[in-house]
């Protein structure tokens, strides 16, 4: 009788450890787990704010262009315009002469 109580109580024993230790094995995955996960979406908030980062620095870059664009338009505009008057003066002054040497 006792050594059947001591064999109940070991095998209780055995069995009470193997429960704990499964439950701490469930607990160290289920942390291993959220350490992952946790992980994952750190990785993804990077790749989302580089994704972002490199969108503004393209938009950015696509202002400059357009900025020297219209700066080039202006340069263009103003040599026209001072060709224009260049032609416009060439002109008068050739009607000038006309004008002089028809008198």
């Amino acid at each position: 009788e006792e050594r059947r109580k001591r064999e109940e109580a070991k095998r209780a024993d055995e069995e009470r450890r193997k429960r704990e230790e499964a439950k701490r094995a469930d607990e160290e995955r289920r942390k291993r787990e959220v350490e992952e996960e946790m992980r994952k979406q750190e990785e993804a908030l990077k790749a989302e704010e580089e994704k972002k980062r490199q969108q503004e620095a393209l938009r950015a870059e696509e202002e400059k262009k357009r900025q020297q664009e219209a700066l080039r338009a202006e340069e263009e505009k103003k040599r026209q315009q001072e060709a224009d008057a260049a032609k416009a003066q060439a002109e008068e002054e050739q009607a000038r002469k006309a004008a002089a040497e028809a008198k």
